[in-house]
């Protein structure tokens, strides 16, 4: 039989400055080695290529934007940034870890009956092998031996478990090959349209080319060609990483283990912009265990026991699963392709109100999904055309261009049609009632908006949460709930286009070009409040954009997953935390049941004015981690809990002094402008008479008297009784402030 050969499209730039909009640059100085791995062209040899080939539908080969970044500060960065990711991780591992989830492999079970026989015949035959070699009835590997062996107590190093992890999985795909190798040809091309093998890298113990936070990964799955050399593969990028493996000596330091795995699946999300959830692996001793990383948590299986034969079989069965399922198991996106010859991303965009099929492209990531957990928003701009797409530099103004978010959105019901916080459905009541009308701020425009659609085998289907887990029984659903959560939450990914094309809050030049910035925002803001009764809810650095328009900053609001409608969903909004975390608010920290109002959004407002008041509001005046470790506006995102978060921002907005001892003395000096912001928006928000403070404080009554203690007073509850004055106070403020700015200016 004539083997194809397939050759890695060339690595481009396919990502783009966040910043600048300018085209990538290589995130290291000095250059890495070629990957080793060459597509023969003789007739009948193994080609060797990941599957970032945009003909299987994986991840393109990516390089990491850096331009706009101050490299002086780099280094010192880098560290914050390690600190920081660590400290989410472990906060994750805390709250969102779902340990022992039974038939969590199933999700990857091929869902064709034939190929699910083809699956078990090549697990019984790889297994059985497997059992020969342990049992020492086949020669086999020593390594595969003593991993089924592995004992803590022998003081053995956690390098030597690589060459057993990489020689279980190579076993696994020689079995994969050889099967299908002895197939019928039609039985074979059937199989073919989604057969591949999982293979281990080659490098161990490496960094990808994008990681410059010093992160080290143990071992990785690689994705090739069905009918590749097994025996050479060298991943360089997260861009070509399947799954992450991570290894420890023994089963008591599994939770370690998945905190690093935790880290690099992150970039894993990063890099692959397709990526819809991702699986990891862990190896502590010769205890496996897979991991699933979905929107709200992380699966864990029970123990796969290398040293029973029931463990052997299941891990050899997921690899086969692995192998053999479509590629939306993996966790790709189907409806998103990479055109290697163009170097861009065609998308397909459902529209719900016409019910029809968008093409669009891209070549222009302006955001990535930047963590293991939420919506995992990516935002992309976008042409009709491909030539568009392509041309160089992209032209952000035209009236072709559009933003697409693709988002995995929180649905309350479980179906786009019935919800109310349908991010679609908002912008289509934000365009029915703001247009044609003149406005004194931009606001987002809806093009297309519909929900990502899956074609699997003949069935179109929603892609959602709930359809990726239903391959899971209901006790093992259910074992997927939260403590604090009565239903398994359910998201909807969504794919919008929208306009104007907007820049990041970063790009602002000075204090003031910020200030501005912000005040369209919230003036968008109170209309959509009072014209739209819609809130927004999770106001953040991300959410609010620049649109320079006759070379004016202007603030353009966006993203309205959480938004909810304020006449539809009144006293039924704070069923879950919403937000972005240094800035949400402490109603949202605390999960309390106070109803949730616009004083919420505007308090976020706060903590973002001090957020860049401490830490830079560009570039340019980016603080190191050096000047910055001790201060404790650190801990609204270091925490180790939500409520820990929000006990020390409590504590920092309780007083003017505590706020200006803990928070504002540590503002950069030349922000004299932020800092005096940042005082209004406290005082107005905080310390209004009758709900000062931000914490309760329990009365104390003389315990001698007949008086019963009082609870005290929430001065968050209390708040809402003054909300309409607490907000006049806020806008009316905004007014002074920006006329004081712009006066003469």
């Amino acid at each position: 039989m004539t083997k194809p050969v397939r050759k890695r499209p060339a690595e481009g730039n396919s990502e783009w400055d966040l910043m600048a909009l300018s085209p990538a640059k290589k995130s290291k100085g000095k250059s890495k080695p070629k990957h080793k791995a060459k597509a023969k062209s003789s007739k009948g040899s193994h080609s060797q290529s990941t599957l970032s080939l945009s003909g299987i539908g994986f991840s393109p080969v990516k390089v990491r934007t850096t331009s706009g970044r101050n490299t002086s500060n780099a280094s010192s960065n880098s560290k914050k940034e390690n600190t920081q990711r660590r400290a989410e991780s472990k906060l994750i591992h805390t709250e969102d870890l779902r340990l022992d989830i039974p038939g969590l492999v199933n999700i990857a079970k091929p869902r064709n009956k034939q190929t699910l026989n083809i699956a078990t015949a090549i697990s019984d035959e790889a297994a059985d092998a497997i059992e020969a070699t342990v049992t020492g009835k086949d020669s086999g590997s020593k390594n595969i031996r003593e991993w089924a062996a592995w004992n803590p107590d022998d003081k053995r190093l956690e390098r030597e478990m690589e060459p057993m992890f990489d020689d279980y999985v190579k076993a696994v795909a020689r079995h994969i090959q050889k099967h299908l190798d002895g197939l019928p040809g039609d039985q074979r091309e059937s199989v073919g349209l989604t057969a591949r093998l999982l293979l281990p890298s080659d490098n161990h113990d490496f960094s990808p080319d994008e990681a410059d936070t010093g992160l080290r990964i143990d071992g990785a799955l690689g994705i090739v060609d069905v009918d590749s050399d097994i025996d050479n593969l060298d991943i360089q990028s997260f861009a070509e990483i399947f799954a992450v493996a991570e290894f420890k000596v023994c089963p008591s330091l599994t939770r370690d283990a998945l905190v690093q795995n935790i880290d690099y699946t992150r970039d894993i999300f990063a890099y692959q912009q397709n990526r819809r959830f991702a699986w990891g692996l862990t190896g502590c001793g010769s205890e496996v265990r897979v991991a699933l990383f979905l929107p709200d948590f992380i699966l864990v299986s029970p123990v796969m026991h290398l040293s029973t034969p029931e463990g052997r079989r299941s891990f050899v069965e997921l690899l086969v699963y692995w192998s053999l399922c479509e590629r939306d198991q993996l966790g790709y996106d189907t409806s998103m392709r990479y055109i290697a010859e163009s170097r861009c991303w065609e998308f397909d965009c459902y529209d719900r109100a016409s019910q029809e099929t968008t093409h669009l492209y891209s070549n222009a990531v302006i955001a990535n999904a930047s963590s293991v957990l939420g919506r995992h928003t990516r935002c992309f701009v976008a042409f009709p055309t491909i030539e568009m797409a392509t041309t160089v530099p992209i032209d952000i103004h035209s009236t072709e261009a559009v933003v697409i978010k693709d988002a995995w959105a929180l649905s309350a019901t479980g179906d786009s049609e019935s919800d109310d916080r349908n991010e679609a459905k908002h912008l289509e009541h934000i365009r029915d009632t703001f247009g044609g009308k003149n406005l004194e701020f931009p606001y987002v425009y809806s093009a297309v908006c519909g929900d990502v659609m899956l074609h699997i085998g003949e069935r179109s289907t929603v892609d959602s949460s709930d359809n990726i887990l239903s391959a899971l029984t209901d006790e093992s659903r259910s074992m997927c709930i939260g403590q604090d959560e009565t239903t398994l939450p359910c998201r909807i990914h969504r794919r919008l286009c929208q306009k104007p094309v907007g820049e990041p809050l970063r790009s602002t030049k000075s204090e003031v070009e910020l200030i501005c910035v912000l005040y369209d925002a919230m003036k968008c803001h109170t209309a959509l409040v009072e014209d739209c009764k819609l809130l927004h809810r999770d106001i953040s650095t991300n959410n609010i954009l620049v649109v320079r328009q006759n070379g004016k900053a202007r603030g353009l609001l966006i993203d309205f997953d959480n938004a909810v409608r304020l006449d539809v969903q009144k006293g039924d909004s704070r069923r879950v935390r919403t937000g972005t975390l240094p800035f949400m608010s402490l109603n949202n920290l605390r999960g309390v049941k106070h109803e949730c109002t616009a004083l919420d959004d505007w308090e976020s407002l706060l903590y973002l004015v001090c957020w860049l008041g401490t830490f830079g509001i560009n570039s340019d005046d980016r603080m190191s981690e050096e000047d910055s470790r001790d201060f404790p506006i650190n801990s609204w995102r270091y925490g180790k809990s939500m409520d820990e978060i929000g006990r020390a921002k409590g504590n920092h907005m309780h007083s003017a002094d505590n706020f200006s001892t803990e928070i504002l003395v540590n503002f950069q000096p030349e922000y004299k402008f932020l800092k005096g912001l940042a005082v209004r928006l406290h005082r107005i928000i905080f310390l209004h008479e009758g709900c000062a403070g931000a914490k309760v404080v329990n009365i104390y009554i003389d315990p001698f008297s007949d008086v019963i203690l009082s609870k005290g007073v929430d001065p968050l509850a209390e708040r809402v009784k003054y909300e309409n004055e607490i907000l006049e106070g806020l806008r009316s403020m905004m007014d002074v402030v920006h006329t004081f700015l712009t006066k003469d200016r």
